[in-house]
């Protein structure tokens, strides 16, 4: 699965965040900078998160903690706003369940 279409570099999204694959409970708002990089094609983007850190971000991990201002995030930890549906990732899993 890739992007959907009206994602490119530019558009701003919510994304979950994290060092070297371990993804946070929570989702910060950034800003598409790259969808299909050298090292990773289209597997993962990288991300200008706006706040660099949002303090407390829920989980407890003091890596979550760390400065975020841009990383390289696997497509599946962008959430896609979908309003009858709730937010869930571009990689299938939901926050509510749908038919």
């Amino acid at each position: 699965r890739g992007l959907p279409s009206d994602i490119d570099v530019g558009t701003v999204v919510r994304s979950h965040y994290g060092p070297i694959g371990r993804k946070s409970n929570t989702t910060a708002v950034a800003t598409v900078m790259e969808t299909n990089t050298k090292p990773f094609g289209r597997r993962r983007v990288k991300l200008r998160f706006h706040d660099n850190n949002d303090g407390d971000n829920g989980g407890g991990n003091v890596a979550e903690g760390l400065v975020r201002r841009e990383q390289y995030v696997p497509i599946d930890w962008i959430v896609i706003n979908n309003s009858s549906l709730g937010e869930s990732s571009i990689g299938g899993s939901s926050s509510s369940s749908s038919s």
